[in-house]
Formats: C-alpha cells, sequence, structure tokens
C-alpha cells in the first residue's frame, strides 16, 4: 500500500492529457440484466456477491465484470472535490488469475435528488444491519442505469486496488459525469455502516498522467521511449524490461543481509566538462567523468541522471530525488552509484550547475566536480544488490549501490524540475528473490 501507482487520487482537469481519442464505455459494454442480486452490508460496504453480469471489450481484449461496491464519500476526487458517493463495477481480463489485469469504471454521485438505484439498495429506508444480505427488487441492468454517463468523458489513468492488499493492477475509468445522491441516502449509508465513511484518502499522483476518454494501449507510445507508460517498454523498446531481475526495488532493510562494512574505494574521479542530454525523459549529464574500481574491476563513470522523484523505495519512503551515477567496464558490464535526495536545504550540486533552469538546451556544456560530491557520501554505508538498468534497454546484471547517505533538494528545485521535465520514475519492479546486502563491494549468490 505504499507503492507509487496507488489509488484513488485528485483528478486535476486542467492536466487531464487528451489524445483525441473520444472514447465511449457504453459502445464496448455487454452486460445482462440482472434478477435476484443479494449485496450484503459488511459494516464497510455495501456490495453484491460476486458473480458473472456482463463483459467489457477494450483492444480485443474481454473484461468480466463480476462485482460491484458503494463507497460513501467517493473515493476520486475531482479538482479538489470530493462527491457524497461512488459506485465500482469491478472487471477481470478473461483468464488473469488472482488481482492481476483488473479493469473498474468509478461512478460519482453529487448531493441532489434521491437516486432511485440507490433507494432499491435501501437507501435512505430498508438497509440491510451490518452482517446481513438483502436482495435487489426487481430487474436492472447497470449499464442502462448508466446509459448517459457511459456515453460521456472518463478519466483513465493507472493505479491499485483502494483497499488492502492494494495491489497496482487496476486501469481505472473514472466516469466524468455524475449521478445524484441525496443527503437522506448518504446519512443512511453511514447510519447503517456504524458511521463512518469507507473511502480511502486521496493518494499522489506521481508521474502518472491522467488521460481523457482514451485506450492506453501500448501503440500510444511515441517513436522514442519517455516515461508516460513504462509499462510498455517490454514491447516497444526491448522483451529485456520485462525480465525477472530488474530496476528500481523496494529496499526492506529487515530483508537485507548486513556485511561489515567495506568502504567504497579505488575511485578517481575529478572535475569534467559533461554535455546536458536527454532533456525529453529527465535532465542527464554525459561525460567521462573518472572510475573507480569495485571487485577488481574497473568502471568509468560516463552518466549523471536526475530522477524526481527517486526511483528506489527504501523502508516504504520514496524519497524527493535520486542522483545516479552511471558507470561502465572495458567489458560492458554496468554499474550504477545513487544516492537520495531529501527535502530539505538546496541541492549543492544543482545549485553549482545552476540546473534546473529555463536555460538549460540539450548540448549545453558543464562542469562536473564529482569528486567533491561523492567523497563524503562513499564513507558511509551502502547497499548493494544486481539488477537492472532502470530504463531501455534494461539491461540486467547491472550492480546497483545505493548510498545510505544522502544529500537534500530544496522543494524549489523539485517545483523547478517537475515543471521543465515531468517526473521520470520507473515503477518500482519485482525483487524476486534476490539477495540484497549492506556494506559489501560483494553480492552473495553471483
Amino acid at each position: 500500500c505504499n507503492g507509487r501507482q496507488q489509488s484513488p487520487i485528485n483528478i486535476d482537469t486542467t492536466k487531464v492529457s487528451d489524445p483525441g481519442q473520444n472514447v465511449k464505455l457504453y459502445g464496448l459494454m455487454n452486460y445482462n440484466d440482472m434478477t435476484g442480486v443479494s449485496f450484503k452490508n459488511d459494516g464497510k460496504a455495501f456490495a453484491a456477491s460476486p458473480f458473472d453480469f456482463g463483459s467489457l471489450t477494450m483492444e480485443g481484449e474481454v473484461y468480466n465484470a463480476f462485482n460491484f461496491h458503494l463507497h460513501f464519500p467517493s473515493e476520486h476526487a475531482v479538482d479538489g472535490e470530493l462527491p457524497l458517493a461512488e459506485l465500482h463495477i469491478v472487471h477481470q481480463k478473461e483468464n488473469a488469475t488472482g488481482l492481476n489485469e483488473l479493469l473498474v469504471i468509478g461512478l460519482m454521485y453529487k448531493l441532489g435528488p434521491e437516486n432511485e438505484f440507490l433507494k432499491r439498495l435501501g437507501l435512505p429506508s430498508g438497509a440491510p444491519a451490518i452482517g446481513e444480505t438483502m436482495e435487489i427488487t426487481g430487474t436492472f441492468n447497470l449499464k442502462d442505469l448508466m446509459m448517459t454517463q457511459l456515453q460521456g468523458d472518463f478519466f483513465r489513468y493507472d493505479g491499485s486496488l483502494t483497499t488492502p492488499p492494494c495491489t497496482e493492477s487496476v486501469k481505472w475509468h473514472v466516469l466524468r459525469e455524475t449521478q445524484s445522491v441525496s443527503q437522506a441516502q448518504f446519512n443512511a449509508f453511514l447510519e447503517a455502516t456504524g458511521h463512518h465513511g469507507n473511502n480511502r484518502p486521496l493518494q499522489v499522483l506521481g508521474g502518472r498522467t491522467v488521460y481523457q476518454s482514451a485506450i492506453l494501449g501500448c501503440r500510444m507510445e511515441a517513436s522514442s521511449w519517455d516515461y508516460v507508460l513504462p509499462e510498455c517498454w517490454g514491447k516497444t523498446e526491448s522483451a529485456t524490461c520485462e525480465g525477472e531481475n530488474q530496476s528500481p526495488i523496494h529496499i526492506k532493510s529487515s530483508s537485507v543481509a548486513a556485511k561489515t562494512l567495506t568502504p567504497l574505494s579505488g575511485a578517481s574521479y575529478g572535475t569534467s566538462i559533461a554535455a546536458v542530454t536527454k532533456i525529453d525523459n529527465g535532465l542527464s549529464l554525459v561525460g567521462a567523468f573518472g572510475s573507480i574500481t569495485v571487485e577488481g574491476t574497473e568502471y568509468q563513470a560516463n552518466e549523471l541522471q536526475f530522477h524526481f522523484p527517486a526511483e528506489h523505495v527504501i523502508d516504504g519512503v520514496t524519497n524527493a530525488g535520486e542522483v545516479q551515477v552511471h558507470h561502465q567496464s572495458a567489458a560492458g558490464g554496468n554499474l550504477v552509484i545513487a544516492y537520495m535526495l531529501k527535502t530539505g536545504a538546496a541541492n549543492p550540486m544543482l545549485t553549482s550547475l545552476t540546473l534546473p533552469s529555463s536555460a538549460v538546451s540539450d548540448g549545453i556544456s558543464k562542469t562536473v566536480d564529482l569528486q567533491s560530491q561523492l567523497t563524503t557520501l562513499f564513507a558511509d554505508d551502502y547497499y548493494h544488490y544486481v539488477g537492472s538498468l532502470a530504463q531501455p534497454p534494461c539491461t540486467e546484471g547491472t550492480h546497483w549501490i545505493l548510498m545510505m547517505q544522502g544529500q537534500t533538494v530544496s522543494q524549489a528545485q523539485q517545483d523547478d524540475f517537475l515543471s521543465m521535465f515531468k517526473a521520470n520514475a520507473r515503477p518500482l519492479q519485482l525483487r524476486n528473490g534476490r539477495p540484497i546486502v549492506s556494506g559489501s563491494t560483494s553480492v552473495s549468490g553471483e
């Protein structure tokens, strides 16, 4: 539940991207008429018993509808406004298992006249008590009940379940048009469930993009990779991006094998002239920064990358930023030494480079004194694991050394970066049992 793609979110309509597809969900749905449907008040929600009541077909994939439930107040907010309620219709891709490949349609309710469908659920009178089940009267079809909203716009983003285990496997489609719910119906739900709401607090959007009325297939990727749909890299850039040993990961110190500290040594960095590059995917400096020898192998430092927010998560904490020094050996092996940036005073390296700045453009030169930046950090402890490059081609076998000591970065520097470059953190990847050690230049199992 501490992931970077959690739900619900506040949808800022001024920042929603409209690809111009103008998709209408109504034409993609095939729902059945339902009779004799029962739902239960479990003290947390009104939820229908799981059953198959239709499907939605998107890009040739069939998603079967199997559950609907209510949240009071709404979970999603639009432009900072939290409506009174939200209906979730949960689908799962055909042949998917567990909690994988979910698709949820959200319908929000604003204060107004009494809602006829909610009235059939016992609101404002006749609702089941906690622990009891009630049958919905008559025959109904959710597609027909939501016709107006389904024929309008919707907001599409990738997120998670809003209850534990908060699995980040949900394609969210939040309908822009709302229905009404009376104050009496809202009050009745709270009374029936023990006078408390069942909406999860809003989560941070992070680097995700919310789209309007669009189907986000990998075909929407640009000709060169970016961070809009990093889950598509394995299909559009390199199959390695779907490998078993990818980066970044969540490092939990309780599962790290602590070793006697071997401080990083053998570094020979200096003052170098570097070229600013990769403006579209964030700020990067390319140059010959010097070298470091690890376990008898010399690695040349050739690129300095800045990521906002941080890519790695440590003990559930996502730091404001992450600086990565990329190295490569003569044989083509990759080593990345990284450190975290926490919100605080202005970052000395960014300040000395006068970055970020509106004057930044691809190819301009900057003088970088890497030795002075890393000397203090190298005296401290670090985590070490083997993963991949965190961007295409996602080459595996990459050694990651994450310094436990970091630096600070001011809020103004963060804001400037994100206003110029957008967020550039890849979603967390599965650890898949890989060993992580602290304080050692050797990883067990290599």
